[in-house]
């Protein structure tokens, strides 16, 4: 099964071993699961089970499959963009592009996005720079890659980082990923990026997926949309 970009096996086993309600061990029927990340499943990212009576209700292959599918899943992360027009001569602030304007654009700076990637970095994104800090390192043994994109949100052109995660992520990793991406996306990855000359209709842009303005910020799409949602409102409210 194609999941997401994963290739998952699934198979039957009948000798998983759970614990009861008192601690006793009881095997149980249910399946194994095993996730690569190329097509040849050659590359072993992960493994787990699910037992019936416990992760899963029955032993039908449709139940494995969707709970395969709920384990191996997308994160969004998003922020805002600064965009700004090359101009010779002229300092970067009198520059700044209106995101509106340049959603248009989405396609050839993605184009760009993916032309400024190095060789190491297409299969695994941000996280081929990632350092584990142990062994038991959850970003490292769950998030198996981070690519940035830009997509057209709220009307405007935004930064999209699309994790492939196995299993659920813990809010303390949550934030130490965000913390990393945020380095990236200021210094390493993102200022490759911002040295990048992308021809458009409008002339020659630089995209910046970070800025030092207090309002910059990295946040989950939910919590993202929130924020933006909010934002219009209170721009609403001052309008007379």
């Amino acid at each position: 099964m194609r999941y997401k970009g994963f290739y998952i096996d699934i198979s039957p086993d009948n000798n998983i071993i759970r614990s009861d309600s008192d601690g006793n061990d009881v095997v149980c029927r249910g399946f194994w699961f095993s996730v690569y990340t190329d097509e040849e499943h050659t590359e072993k990212f992960d493994e787990f089970s699910a037992a019936v009576g416990f992760e899963i209700l029955t032993d039908s292959i449709e139940e494995a499959e969707q709970f395969a599918k709920n384990h191996a899943h997308e994160i969004r992360l998003c922020c805002p963009l600064e965009i700004y027009h090359n101009i010779i001569d002229y300092p970067r602030e009198f520059c700044i592009a209106d995101n509106a304007e340049m959603a248009k654009y989405a396609d050839v700076i993605n184009i760009g996005i993916r032309e400024n990637d190095l060789p190491e970095e297409c299969e695994r994104g941000l996280m081929h720079w990632y350092h584990p800090e142990s062994i038991d390192d959850e970003l490292d043994n769950k998030v198996f890659s981070a690519h940035c994109s830009v997509e057209v949100i709220g009307g405007e052109l935004t930064g999209v980082i699309t994790l492939k995660v196995i299993g659920d992520l813990s809010a303390d990793a949550m934030a130490r990923f965000i913390k990393y991406c945020s380095g990236q996306l200021s210094d390493g990855w993102g200022e490759s990026l911002e040295q990048k000359y992308l021809k458009t209709d409008a002339g020659e842009i630089n995209v910046s997926f970070w800025n030092s303005g207090d309002d910059w910020q990295l946040l989950p799409e939910k919590d993202y949309l929130d924020s933006f949602t909010r934002s219009e409102e209170i721009g609403m409210g001052g309008q007379s």
